[in-house]
């Protein structure tokens, strides 16, 4: 079949068969476009066999319980968005460079990288517009620069000011920051050198610890 788009909807508790149905789909769907399980009750492994949907633009495994991605998603070469914003801690596999025309990558608020360095290279995502819920700890900090086209990044931890090239004399953007203890926001602005991430519109920080300070910032 030539089937483009796939929404699944599951009400109940996880059931084995629900893995059956995502490999029927890997295997049979090889025209799908967009794939979302977002709500769905899988938890584990994601199936090797999502290489076969090479057609895929769209693919959500939000609010799932995957725990762990396939490298063969490194296949997927004509994604444009992806969606990990699991339940649990996920296991990524350091091959999202490949996803070269990449626009919006969402991660989890927690996840581990498949690499010895424990870094997630995002060097060759030059079309990369969206980044959310990056730990800056699990990324190399000259990728951040290197992603020219960005617009939106959360950052959850770990942002050092040489990150986004802080200059006194340049625009400035809000800032929105979040606690444990819930969203609020600041008034405060950061200033951001154009020279770096000069497409910048939204940058948000998720911080877990109970001081934040960030050069540029006034009570103004």
């Amino acid at each position: 079949p030539h089937l483009r788009s796939l929404l699944l909807f599951h009400v109940g508790e996880f059931q084995e068969e629900c893995w059956k149905w995502v490999r029927a789909i890997c295997n049979d769907l090889l025209f799908l476009r967009v794939l979302d399980f977002e709500g769905l009750r899988i938890k584990g492994s994601f199936p090797k066999e999502v290489k076969k949907l090479v057609h895929l633009r769209y693919l959500s495994l939000k609010e799932t319980s995957i725990t762990e991605l396939p490298s063969s998603l490194g296949d997927l070469r004509y994604l444009l968005t992806l969606d990990l914003r699991v339940q649990d801690e996920i296991l990524i596999p350091n091959v999202l460079w490949k996803l070269r025309r990449l626009r919006h990558l969402y991660l989890p608020r927690k996840y581990k990288i498949g690499k010895r360095d424990g870094k997630l290279h995002l060097h060759a995502l030059s079309y990369l517009m969206t980044l959310e819920n990056v730990n800056m700890s699990t990324l190399r900090e000259q990728d951040l620069l290197e992603l020219s086209n960005i617009s939106r990044l959360s950052v959850v931890d770990g942002l050092r000011k040489e990150s986004l090239g802080v200059n006194p004399s340049i625009q400035k953007h809000d800032i929105r920051t979040t606690s444990k203890d819930g969203p609020y926001r600041l008034g405060m602005r950061c200033q951001i050198s154009r020279s770096r991430c000069q497409n910048l519109q939204g940058l948000e920080f998720r911080y877990t610890h109970n001081r934040f300070w960030h050069p540029g910032m006034s009570d103004n």
